[in-house]
């Protein structure tokens, strides 16, 4: 179990014309918990069919059993970079002991390159595969967006 926080003025804008949303503008209201689903399985987490989310307040609550610690980190951050949430409870299981992920909040004008010159070990390309589906490309990060650091252990 944890507690992830976001920025709710940044992220994915539900229902709507607009692709995402960078910090500092208005935070538009929480998204449902059936919102939250629908968005695992549009970008391809099928395999998540087994989880159950609910949102109260600015915070979602995501629950239940996924494979692996990857499918995990990336459930919560599809909650959690989804504008309007500031928090993501997690109480998702997997059959692997799993360790507390390593998360990046973007900061205005970084790019994948500099955030991986931080994080010893971490190749700018292993950065973007370890957020597919939710980077498909580089220049597709955006202030207040939190990405994982693939673990290099």
């Amino acid at each position: 179990m944890g507690l992830f926080h976001f920025v709710a003025s940044a992220g994915r804008v539900l229902g709507g014309g607009r692709r995402h949303q960078h910090a500092g503008e208005a935070a538009p209201a929480a998204p449902s918990g059936n919102a939250i689903l629908r968005e695992f399985r549009k970008i391809g987490l099928a395999q998540l069919g087994g989880l159950n989310v609910t949102v109260q307040g600015r915070t979602a609550t995501v629950t239940g059993r996924v494979p692996d610690a990857e499918t995990r980190e990336k459930a919560i951050l599809v909650a959690g970079n989804i504008a309007g949430i500031e928090a993501v409870q997690a109480d998702i299981s997997t059959p692997e002991k799993t360790s507390s992920p390593t998360f990046h909040t973007v900061k205005e004008g970084e790019t994948l390159a500099a955030i991986a010159e931080r994080h010893d070990g971490v190749e700018h390309d292993e950065l973007l595969h370890a957020n597919k589906p939710l980077i498909d490309a580089p220049d597709e990060i955006y202030a207040g967006q939190v990405i994982r650091i693939p673990d290099k252990s």
